[in-house]
């Protein structure tokens, strides 16, 4: 009696610990990634958060454009940074902010449309986007973080919106370089 009481336990014990494993699971989706033929696709729940080095850190002079389908909410810190061949960007309408230096040094990008649930953009977002030529901060923005256009040579147009709150250190000389800001 007394040995079956302790394996019945031991499986008890089992049973709550996979069920504890499996709720765990549920709490924290998987996050994925493909690269085919130049796109970068991103799919999940919540912010990106793959570990570092990012798995296609060894195929960054592959990216042309980059995917993220809805369900990311927050693009992570340097997750892009210097993708050099990467020309445009698709992110999800609930996508709340752009992490800091994101999409930084990545010359070639000249196509992004910034979705209108986008709250944030970090610090150096967009810095060394040299082939930017156009860029409307949607009305959900309150905060852009310093240096976020920083080197954005090519930048003609700016669009700034009224509820923009915060705005960090060198946007001012962004402003002086491009020929119409409109706030």
């Amino acid at each position: 009696m007394r040995s079956l009481k302790a394996i019945l336990s031991a499986v008890l014990c089992i049973s709550v610990m996979f069920l504890l494993a499996a709720g765990a699971a549920a709490e924290e989706p998987e996050q994925g990634w493909s690269l085919e033929e130049g796109v970068l696709c991103i799919t999940g729940q919540g912010e990106m958060d793959f570990s570092r080095p990012f798995p296609w850190e060894d195929r960054k002079e592959e990216i042309q454009s980059l995917r993220v389908d809805d369900g990311i909410t927050a693009i992570q810190a340097e997750a892009l940074k210097d993708c050099t061949a990467l020309t445009s960007v698709t992110l999800p309408k609930g996508l709340r902010y752009i992490h800091d230096s994101a999409f930084e040094n990545c010359a070639a990008l000249n196509w992004v449309t910034l979705p209108e649930g986008l709250v944030g953009i970090g610090e150096k977002a967009f810095s060394g986007c040299t082939g930017l030529s156009e860029v409307t901060i949607p009305p959900g923005v309150t905060s852009i973080g310093a240096s976020a256009f920083r080197g954005c040579a090519g930048l003609t147009t700016v669009v700034i919106p009224d509820g923009v709150t915060g705005i960090g250190k060198q946007i001012h000389v962004v402003i002086q370089l491009v020929q119409q800001v409109i706030f």
